[in-house]
């Protein structure tokens, strides 16, 4: 069968999918627990700042897409963010689309929320502590000042019944903030989400001489609990008066489960497409020349773990 009647065949029988745009590889922070994404970042690529629009394109004619979120590095400072989320908009007006920042930037982000007023993005913003020493433990920088000032921006405008608040759940470190942290949420407004450490070979080392590492999810439920709030009707998620609180498993984890549950590819800065599992095989370089055929292989190859 040639690849074009396979592509048509699947696209109208497989599960939707979503795709993750690292889309630089570049970042004002230097978090211990980053955990870049899965991936060794390339020092140097001839494919580095592809054209994303097209690139989803045509992953787009291969398998429907339901979801894309921008992440990095940091999306916000990728020199090209506007063009490519109003491509994005264009073409797939009714994709759920948006950005995983850690808010450093609140101009640039400003920039965005003006933008797309009308149609605003989801925006995930990552605080790991409200404490400026933690902050600048965990992030190597002191701009905590700037973060807040983006969550001020988020809670202000149309974003903010879009957005939500990540806090990376450190166990022995920044652990005894979830209570403060979930009432800065609540105060401006925002879910929370407490995120799951994913410890790998990228962050083991750092996080080893914090004495920390990967917390039960069973502890941070209790830990919710015991701020009073309870199970909703959605799982792993919490409600107190009218605010929510989710529990991420963990933080975009290597594992084929992970796939299996979350159907999630990754496009690379460098040219590269790979699915959130622990299989490297499945990190591919794209073809430029067809690259629909790449995304063909590498996602029908990916789908034997469905």
């Amino acid at each position: 069968m040639s690849i074009k009647k396979e592509a048509l065949r699947t696209n109208q029988t497989c599960p939707e999918y979503t795709l993750r745009l690292v889309v630089d590889k570049e970042c004002p922070f230097d978090c211990i627990y980053c955990f870049q994404e899965g991936t060794n970042y390339s020092k140097s690529s001839s494919h580095e700042n592809p054209d994303f629009l097209s690139l989803v394109d045509k992953f787009a004619a291969v398998r429907p897409i339901s979801k894309i979120r921008l992440t990095g590095g940091e999306p916000l400072i990728y020199a090209p963010l506007l063009p490519l989320l109003k491509g994005l908009k264009r073409k797939f007006p009714s994709l759920d689309l948006g950005i995983t920042t850690n808010g450093s930037t609140p101009r640039i982000l400003q920039n965005v929320i003006e933008e797309f007023t009308d149609t605003p993005l989801h925006m995930n913003i990552s605080i790991p502590s409200l404490n400026e020493e933690m902050f600048k433990k965990l992030t190597n920088t002191a701009r905590l000042p700037e973060v807040l000032s983006s969550v001020n921006q988020l809670r202000e405008s149309s974003f903010s019944s879009h957005a939500n608040i990540n806090f990376i759940f450190l166990e022995g470190v920044n652990d005894l903030e979830l209570p403060e942290m979930s009432a800065f949420a609540r105060v401006n407004n925002l879910p929370l989400k407490v995120m799951q450490l994913t410890v790998n070979e990228f962050n083991s080392d750092a996080l080893r001489r914090l004495n920390t590492g990967s917390a039960n999810q069973r502890l941070i439920t209790e830990r919710i609990q015991d701020l009073g709030y309870l199970p909703s009707q959605h799982p792993d998620s919490f409600i107190k008066d009218g605010h929510i609180i989710r529990v991420i498993g963990q933080v975009a984890p290597q594992t084929d489960q992970y796939f299996r549950d979350y159907k999630t590819f990754r496009l690379y800065y460098d040219g590269r497409i790979g699915i959130c599992g622990d299989n490297d095989g499945i990190i591919r370089p794209i073809n430029m020349d067809n690259p629909r055929q790449t995304f063909l292989e590498v996602v029908t190859e990916a789908e034997k773990f469905l």
